[in-house]
């Protein structure tokens, strides 16, 4: 082969590995790729503003009793006409003062709507309800709750916000004054109850407003209560021994930031599931990022618990350094998988739990839609049903240097990043992995977990205005 020729095969190769990565990481950043999903439709809504969801307390709730669908809205300034049917569950509180701190989120004049709907026998969702907070809704047997950031009026801003409650399926709603583990949380949106069967409820209380005071002594009160009964009565859980970590105790203090205070306890986590009618166990992770001046550390205290006596008792207290659970979903045949990760370890990593010895299996890393060049994902929300896996993603690919001439005599891991979400999911518990060609992880509604069904929508209220329509797709 001459010289002539060769550099010209040279440049068409150069040219073609180059045209497939530039496709790939376009592919993935504008979500083109992927198992196209089924369009059935399950239901559909009067207005896109019944549909648009957000990172926390939207999406369809499935209950013995109906179908549920709770949507958000950023702004009263972006909403629709309220249904004649629907019930403003604002009119169920006093009137505002115009000084008066209403809103938990309402530190700017955007106050989001949260609207909530019901699936008729017509296969529509009607909307029920709405008003203008943020909502949380939870089913209670056949009634269901709103826990929202409202107060109630009180001057008195320590005792819980609103809870409403409807009791027929939406067409009455009330206040309930007891509010919903009121003892444990101030903000009632912030609980988020962990079910067991039909009437137990566990809650992990909050610290992200403040200071932690519950989980730091044995034979004190140790931030996990229990309910057997709905929420009608609750039990506190006593520590069997401390379950949050003093950084300042480490052995080792050499990499320890000197200015660091003791009662920093890092971003906390807490998980819990219930194994069996007498056993349960409790997770409480902590990140610290900036504690030493060598990088991060984290650390997950695991807890034992029985029931003796018709009372939970917490057994032995286990630290696992270097852990620490990020995610973590249970199918209602108590298969527990969660995302994960160790300091000494790049990826996180879907792992399961092995409830007889209370180890973990680790299936494989996440995946990310940049493959097979690098990337990194995080998980926005896990979904475990029957017989999948579904996640969905944002995930960062470092791109490549040689498009970079400005980062060439800089370190490896400098350079552009670029983004993109996903949804995927996987039939083998995260050993290998299937792209769902749904745009953008606001799409994915829930899913039905005895069927693999996963609910989703095309676009948002802003990008598809006209389609009214929720669709299911099967978990192949």
């Amino acid at each position: 082969m001459s010289y002539v020729r060769l550099k010209w095969f040279f440049i068409v190769l150069i040219l073609t590995i180059l045209g497939i990565y530039l496709t790939i990481i376009t592919a993935a950043k504008y979500e083109w790729l992927g198992e196209k999903p089924q369009n059935k439709i399950i239901g559909s809504v009067e207005s896109p503003f019944q549909r648009e969801m957000q990172q926390y307390c939207t999406g369809i709730k499935i209950t013995p009793s109906g179908t549920w669908l709770v949507a958000r809205s950023d702004s009263t300034y972006f909403s629709y006409d309220k249904p004649s049917k629907s019930f403003d569950l604002n009119t169920l509180l006093p009137p505002k003062k115009a000084d008066e701190y209403s809103n938990f989120l309402g530190f700017s004049k955007e106050i989001p709507i949260t609207y909530i709907s019901r699936l008729n026998d017509q296969g529509h969702f009607e909307e029920v309800a709405r008003f203008e907070g943020v909502g949380c809704l939870v089913p209670i047997l056949n009634s269901v709750l709103v826990l929202t950031d409202l107060n109630k009026g009180q001057q008195d801003y320590s005792k819980q916000t609103a809870v409403f409650r409807s009791d027929d399926q939406g067409r009455h709603w009330k206040i309930q004054n007891e509010g919903f583990f009121s003892s444990v949380e101030q903000q009632a949106w912030t609980v988020r109850p962990t079910a067991y069967k039909d009437n137990a409820l566990w809650v992990w209380k909050d610290f992200a407003f403040e200071q932690p005071t519950e989980g730091l002594a044995a034979n004190q009160p140790s931030g996990l209560y229990f309910s057997k009964d709905q929420g009608k009565n609750i039990e506190t859980i006593m520590a069997s021994a401390p379950l949050l970590f003093d950084i300042t105790s480490l052995t080792d203090k050499s990499n320890l930031d000197p200015d660091w205070k003791a009662d920093d306890l890092g971003e906390i986590k807490a998980f819990i599931t219930q194994l069996h009618d007498d056993h349960a166990i409790l997770w409480v992770t902590q990140v610290f990022s900036r504690a030493l001046t060598t990088g991060s550390f984290q650390v997950t205290t695991q807890a034992k618990l029985d029931r003796i006596n018709d009372k939970w008792v917490m057994g032995e207290v286990k630290r696992i350094q270097g852990l620490a659970i990020k995610k973590l979903a249970q199918n209602t045949q108590g298969k527990v998988i969660t995302i994960q990760n160790y300091m000494d370890q790049d990826q996180d990593v879907i792992a399961e739990l092995l409830p007889e010895n209370l180890s973990w299996k680790i299936h494989g890393t996440l995946p990310h839609p940049f493959s097979p060049f690098n990337g990194s994902s995080y998980v926005y929300d896990i979904w475990i049903t029957h017989d999948a896996l579904l996640i969905t993603t944002m995930s960062e690919h470092i791109a490549a240097r040689i498009l970079q001439p400005s980062t060439w005599r800089k370190p490896t891991s400098s350079g552009g990043t670029v983004s993109a979400n996903a949804v995927f999911y996987s039939k083998d518990r995260g050993t290998s992995w299937q792209k769902l060609a749904i745009k953008g992880y606001l799409r994915v509604l829930g899913v039905e977990a005895n069927s693999d069904q996963v609910f989703w929508v095309d676009g948002s209220v802003y990008e598809s205005k006209k389609d009214t329509h929720i669709y299911s797709h099967q978990l192949k």
